[in-house]
């Protein structure tokens, strides 16, 4: 999905609850790899499960989708995943 609107105003965002020194090095060579080919921004989120963030957006398993619009509101905690076409028409709907 994110190769597809590429070129549209939209970012994608995968956030990394990884904790721990063999999930980082995994984290960090799957990153590695995929720098500059990819339109997706990865980032690793510190104390993973245990952050103030987690907490704050109730999140207890990944993958988590979360959309949020132009101005940071969000518009669906819970969106559906990348490979559902409902979350492509639902961006699609957004951008207009």
């Amino acid at each position: 999905l994110a190769e597809t609107f590429k070129d549209r105003p939209v970012q994608f965002l995968s956030v990394s609850l990884d904790t721990g020194d063999q999930l980082m090095a995994l984290w960090k060579k799957m990153v590695s790899e995929k720098d500059g080919k990819s339109p997706v921004l990865n980032l690793n989120l510190p104390g993973g499960f245990r952050s103030d963030f987690t907490a704050r957006m109730n999140i207890r398993s990944v993958p988590r989708v979360v959309l949020v619009d132009k101005d940071g509101h969000i518009v669906d905690a819970y969106a559906k995943r990348p490979s559902d076409p409902k979350l492509k028409l639902q961006l699609e709907k957004l951008m207009k």
